[in-house]
């Protein structure tokens, strides 16, 4: 079984527990408590400059354990302080050892809109994502089939949390389009076999409509990538493994933010 079908199938399997733990009408119900989510897109989009959303996570399938002693409000607080304009947590707790409760107790800590970074293929997870303090959930258009990421984009809106709705391929655009989204998250990444190539990035951006925000993920290093992807008018960048594996992790994400400005 490769790598993304056992991320989905253990991801079933753990949701048949949540179901189980916290019933639908449940969340439902705690939905109704929440405050409106802050627009992450607005925090992200601004004009002529690129925004970097920061991400969290302990350890990835492409570069194994990332932060010994992890700790999501610190790492949320440091990241802020050094001019990330959103943030972006792993919940996903197999492969990304993340747990929605890292993405809570951030949410309750830290005054920046936040993307939940989750394998989600559920209403359910969608719910739950508003209920921990998410502002934005991720959408794989890899992982879904169209009518079903057609369901969960429409529920998205009607819950006011914004959906990047990630692609990797031309195909795969085509398919987002039809959901109307106005944010994409194009992955340098290939799911299938983990290489990455920044160069998607600017193969893809040229096919998107004006008007969606383009964001592009992984693979991005340095200030020389930040400019390049300014250059081709993305409006932010998601970065993770860069930031996490520094070993001066203020001074390198603060020289990216000002290379967006």
């Amino acid at each position: 079984m490769k790598l993304l079908e056992k991320i989905i199938a253990l991801k079933k399997k753990s949701l048949k527990v949540s179901k189980e733990k916290v019933p639908l009408k449940k969340l439902i119900y705690e939905c109704g408590k929440r405050e409106k989510p802050s627009s992450f897109r607005n925090a992200i989009s601004l004009p002529n400059e690129l925004s970097i959303i920061a991400e969290m996570k302990k350890q990835s399938p492409s570069a194994g354990l990332l932060v010994k002693d992890y700790s999501p409000v610190q790492i949320g607080k440091r990241y802020k302080a050094c001019g990330a304009r959103a943030l972006s947590i792993l919940t996903e707790e197999n492969f990304f050892l993340g747990s929605p409760n890292h993405l809570k107790k951030v949410a309750e800590s830290v005054n920046l809109p936040i993307l939940r970074k989750d394998f989600i293929i559920d209403p359910y997870q969608i719910y739950e994502s508003l209920v921990l303090g998410a502002d934005a959930i991720l959408l794989i258009i890899s992982i879904l089939t169209t009518s079903n990421y057609l369901k969960l984009i429409q529920l998205s809106k009607e819950l006011q949390l914004d959906a990047l709705v990630e692609i990797h391929t031309a195909k795969e655009l085509e398919t987002a389009l039809k959901g109307d989204p106005n944010l994409i998250g194009i992955n340098n990444r290939d799911l299938k076999n983990l290489s990455c190539d920044l160069k998607t990035t600017f193969k893809l951006k040229k096919k998107i409509p004006k008007g969606i925000t383009t964001v592009s993920e992984s693979g991005i290093k340095s200030v020389e990538d930040i400019n390049k992807l300014k250059s081709a008018g993305i409006e932010a960048a998601l970065i993770g493994e860069t930031l996490l594996k520094s070993e001066r992790k203020d001074q390198t994400l603060s020289s990216l933010v000002k290379a967006g400005l």
